[in-house]
C-alpha cells in the first residue's frame, strides 16, 4: 500500500511521519529511544508544537488531522527528557458553528485521543531539539468549511502529577473546490 503524507505547512512534513503510520528505524546508536534521558522524576512543562495535516492512502478516504511534536522537561533541566506516563490530546471544535455549544460551561472536548506508555516509544525521536514524540491523531474527513479547533495535551507521569500543555488554535481547512 501506497501512502502519501501532504501538509500544507512548509517544513513540517516529519511532524505527521510517526512509527504508526510508517515503520522506520535508525542505524545510529545515538538516536535510539533507549539513548534518550528518562526521569522517573515529575515533569514541570509539556511543550507541544501543533499543526494541521492531512493523511492520503491508496484506496482510503482522505483524513484530515493533526500533527504535533511533544517536548516534555523536568524542573531544572533545559533539555527535553522523557519520562513514562501517558498521552491524553482534547480537541475542542470552536468553528463558528460550534461556538454556541463552547460557550457552555461544561464544553466537552469534540475528541479524546489516549496515547499509552506502552505506544510512547515508538513514537520518540531525537530532532534538532531534542527528544521529542511526534503524534499524528486523525480527526475526520475534510469539510466544505474551514473547522477551527483547540487542542490540550494532558500528560500524567508514573510519578509526579499531571501537566497540561497551553492551549493551541489549530485550523482544518476547508476541502479544495467547495
Amino acid at each position: 500500500m501506497k501512502r502519501h503524507f501532504w501538509h500544507y505547512g512548509v517544513g513540517l512534513i516529519p511532524l505527521v511521519i510517526t512509527a504508526a503510520t510508517v515503520g522506520c528505524h535508525t542505524t545510529n546508536p545515538s538516536l535510539r529511544a533507549s539513548a534518550a534521558p528518562r526521569t522517573d522524576g515529575s515533569i514541570s512543562r509539556v511543550v507541544v508544537l501543533w499543526s494541521e495535516a492531512v493523511l492520503r492512502q491508496d484506496n482510503v478516504p482522505v483524513v484530515q488531522g493533526f500533527a504535533g511534536k511533544v517536548y516534555l522537561f523536568g524542573p531544572n533541566s533545559s533539555q527535553p527528557v522523557t519520562a513514562p506516563g501517558k498521552f491524553t490530546v482534547y480537541a475542542y471544535n470552536d468553528s463558528k458553528d460550534a461556538e454556541a455549544a463552547s460557550e457552555k460551561k461544561d464544553a466537552k472536548p469534540d475528541r479524546v485521543w489516549e496515547i499509552k506508555e506502552a505506544d510512547l516509544q515508538a513514537l520518540l525521536k531525537k530532532d534538532a531539539i531534542g527528544w521529542s514524540y511526534s503524534l499524528w491523531l486523525p480527526y475526520d474527513q475534510p469539510a466544505p468549511k474551514e473547522r477551527r479547533c483547540t487542542l490540550i495535551l494532558s500528560f500524567v507521569p508514573d510519578h509526579g502529577p499531571r501537566v497540561l500543555s497551553e492551549s493551541a488554535l489549530v485550523t482544518l481547512p476547508a476541502a479544495r473546490g467547495s
